[in-house]
């Protein structure tokens, strides 16, 4: 049987999210910084099957022992059910999945049925000491905070994708405003780089960030990370990056900024279909 479990239960099932990026999620999920739910279907041997779905990033985590009669039966129809309509519901088709078991792994497309996933390559990287990264020299350029008005304006081309990104990743902008942390980079009346807190918790945090095509090879993504890696590491937290492995440009921004890789992973990549 699977029962609905309330985020703050997390801390309870945390050996069977065992893995430095799926702690980096399930650290936050259980502090409300990140949306979340999370089902447990107990078994006589004591050894659960767990799902935690991370709404932020839309990722499915699938861990424990799921041979037990009708657990995987359950799982995906819970799957093709309830997680997929609320998906498509907040025009959000595109997910991930991460087994977290040899087992999961092997009945992963049994649970997302119907649905063909491709596996992509993942790195994750750590910030023990930031770099010390120089100014750009880049005309016109201002850096500020995310603050409740920045993400009022109307005026500066960009805004609505910092502000996007924070709806999607924090349960609020009230929280993101309370609990984390952002810089922008402007050059004129555009947003040329942004940088944001995600997946915050009492010793973690991830590091979010984006450079318009226009503005990128000028240094401005790692003058920003670093600044805000920084500032997080100042008060006892550890800053995060994850990117594609494919995506070397994001791996260079992170090294550059005093990031270290800590974990290769795979996830598997799917789309719900209306």
């Amino acid at each position: 049987m699977i029962e609905e479990r309330a985020p703050s239960e997390l801390g309870a099932y945390a050996g069977y999210f065992h893995a430095p990026q799926a702690e980096l999620a399930v650290a936050s999920i259980a502090e409300g910084n990140t949306r979340g739910r999370l089902w447990v279907a107990a078994n006589r041997t004591g050894d659960d099957a767990a799902l935690l779905w991370d709404q932020g990033n839309n990722v499915l985590y699938l861990s424990g022992l799921l041979a037990s009669e009708g657990v995987v039966e359950t799982l995906a129809a819970l799957v093709a059910g309830p997680l997929r309509a609320q998906s498509l519901a907040e025009g959000r088709p595109y997910f991930a999945a991460r087994p977290l078991t040899p087992q999961a792994r092997a009945l992963l497309s049994t649970v997302i049925h119907g649905i063909e996933l491709h596996e992509v390559g993942k790195e994750l990287y750590s910030c023990p000491r930031p770099a010390s990264a120089p100014e750009p020299a880049t005309e016109d350029l201002r850096v500020a905070p995310i603050d409740a008005e920045l993400l009022a304006r109307g005026d500066i081309t960009g805004v609505d994708e910092v502000r996007d990104e924070v709806r999607q990743m924090w349960p609020s902008e009230e929280l993101f405003l309370k609990r984390g942390m952002g810089l922008v980079a402007l050059v004129g009346d555009r947003v040329a780089c942004w940088c944001t807190t995600e997946y915050v918790s009492q010793r973690r945090c991830g590091i979010g960030i984006a450079t318009h095509p226009e503005h990128r090879l000028r240094g401005i993504a790692t003058f920003l990370a670093a600044q805000l890696a920084a500032d997080w590491l100042r008060r006892g937290v550890t800053p995060y990056w994850d990117c594609r492995a494919e995506n070397l440009a994001s791996s260079r921004v992170a090294r550059k900024a005093g990031f270290a890789l800590v974990e290769r992973f795979s996830m598997w990549a799917g789309r719900f279909e209306y």
